[in-house]
């Protein structure tokens, strides 16, 4: 009995740990999986992703978290998956010659591919990208990705397909950086 407690309790455990994901003292990530119309034949699975125990909403097509890519799935039917899900393999960072200025630092962000990522941008910062929108890539701080979403205004995916209203002000200041 007492061998079947501490399998039982190391399994808890072990699961646990691999739904929750800490990178250093500034961001958390979480993957969690919802049984939508359970016990139906339209049962369906979404996935949400959450980042500091906030739920990031459907605007990305892509989100790589410390070499974690996670992919937006759009559901076409109640009964497939949808949502963000992590890839099985991991993702490389590439980096540039450019620094991170302290106005990016305070800003929050800056446009960037994968493999452009600067000098001096903290670990924590993830990478998102918008399909549906030419060179809509960035590095973003976590803890400001609210900020990031509503001065792009960006639209859930799943609904409008339209680019953000914003993406031609901040090409003229990207600019000038």
């Amino acid at each position: 009995m007492f061998k079947k407690t501490i399998i039982s309790m190391f399994l808890c455990l072990s699961v646990l740990s691999c739904l929750s994901v800490s990178y250093g003292s500034k961001i958390d990530v979480q993957h969690n999986v919802v049984i939508t119309n359970k016990g139906t034949r339209s049962e369906g699975k979404w996935g949400n992703l959450l980042i500091n125990s906030n739920k990031v909403p459907p605007v990305f097509s892509k989100i790589v978290v410390a070499e974690t890519p996670y992919f937006f799935i759009i559901r076409n039917n109640l009964w497939t998956k949808g949502g963000y899900w992590p890839a099985k393999e991991k993702e490389s960072i590439g980096y540039i010659d450019k620094s991170l200025s302290v106005e990016q630092q305070e800003k929050g962000w800056y446009r960037g591919t994968l493999l452009e990522c600067r000098e001096g941008t903290p670990d924590f910062w993830i990478w998102i990208h918008r399909k549906d929108v030419t060179n809509f890539s960035y590095w973003v701080n976590p803890l400001k990705l609210d900020k990031f979403i509503s001065y792009f205004e960006l639209k859930a995916i799943d609904s409008i397909q339209a680019g953000p209203l914003k993406l031609l002000e901040d090409k003229k200041s990207m600019r000038k950086s």
